[in-house]
């Protein structure tokens, strides 16, 4: 070997390179959405030839836009990792947890005021009844 021919052997992407292969490269999950969405697919062409007369060739058109999203469901994944249900699950919990509050005892120099005061106060100014009359004002 001449010159710098190192061979590095790197790990592999587990969920890209180890897929759950089923049958023919499909998951049992995106099997079950295709199944599913066949299904839907035979009841609404019954549905349309029976009741209604339609043809079989138009009524296999007219049920594609309700399969859609069965199957869409089942195979489409986000950035090849994430299902549509999971990805709605993980941006709701970023969008809950973007606001969490949190408590130092370092003082918050951002801030130009507080909560708190040494400006000595009336009680009588916290009486129920004024802070009723102050609202009814």
């Amino acid at each position: 070997m001449r010159g710098n021919n190192l061979k590095i052997d790197i790990n592999k992407d587990f969920l890209k390179e180890y897929k759950d292969n089923f049958y023919k490269g499909f998951s049992v999950s995106e099997l079950v959405h295709i199944i599913a969405g066949a299904g839907c697919a035979g009841i609404i062409m019954y549905i349309a030839t029976a009741l209604f007369h339609i043809p079989v060739v138009i009524s296999v058109y007219m049920s594609v836009p309700f399969v859609f999203p069965v199957i869409f469901l089942g195979i489409y994944k986000y950035q090849e990792y994430l299902k549509p249900k999971e990805l709605l699950v993980e941006r709701r919990y970023t969008q809950v947890s973007s606001m969490l509050h949190y408590e130092t005892d370092e003082p918050d120099m951002t801030h130009y005021f507080t909560m708190h005061s040494d400006i000595r106060v009336n009680k009588h100014d916290y009486d129920v009844f004024n802070i009723l009359r102050e609202k009814v004002k």
